[in-house]
């Protein structure tokens, strides 16, 4: 067996005005600014939440939640809600016209959505650095956000 070198854990968490700046330089993009208060106030996976289909997001009654059937542990869990993240999800162009929160859309490499291989958004991270560049925020990654609920 051969020992493996323990990672040394990553902390960078943003200020109050950094992510104020943040939210606002998303402009009229609802979808990735949904995405960022979900993964801020959820401190789940980029791919937990970009796989969602509509039937786990609970946004009526007294417990809005998401549920997450498999984690990267394997392991289902349910996520709650804050009343932010409910507002920006009744935003997404996706609520009540596709079966995903975030689905995939044709783009020049894939044009044809009858043969994508996931019909949910599998990444976002370009439109993510073009955010925080237009922001003025410097080494912050995705996965840094689900920290910040842990912080708060």
């Amino acid at each position: 067996m051969v020992p493996q070198m323990r990672e040394k854990p990553r902390t960078r968490l943003l200020g109050l005005d950094e992510w104020k700046r943040l939210l606002e330089a998303c402009g009229d993009d609802r979808e990735l600014r949904c995405f960022l208060i979900l993964a801020a106030t959820m401190t789940c996976r980029k791919s937990e939440i970009l796989q969602r289909r509509w039937a786990e997001v609970h946004l009526a009654g007294d417990f809005p939640c998401m549920e997450i059937p498999v984690t990267k542990n394997s392991d289902p869990k349910i996520v709650p809600l804050t009343t932010v993240a409910v507002e920006a999800l009744k935003k997404l162009p996706s609520l009540e016209e596709d079966e995903y929160v975030f689905p995939a859309k044709p783009n020049p490499c894939y044009s044809n959505p009858s043969k994508f291989k996931k019909f949910h958004r599998w990444d976002i991270r370009k439109r993510f650095m073009a955010v925080c560049k237009k922001a003025g925020i410097s080494n912050l990654h995705i996965h840094d956000l689900r920290h910040l609920y842990r912080a708060s």
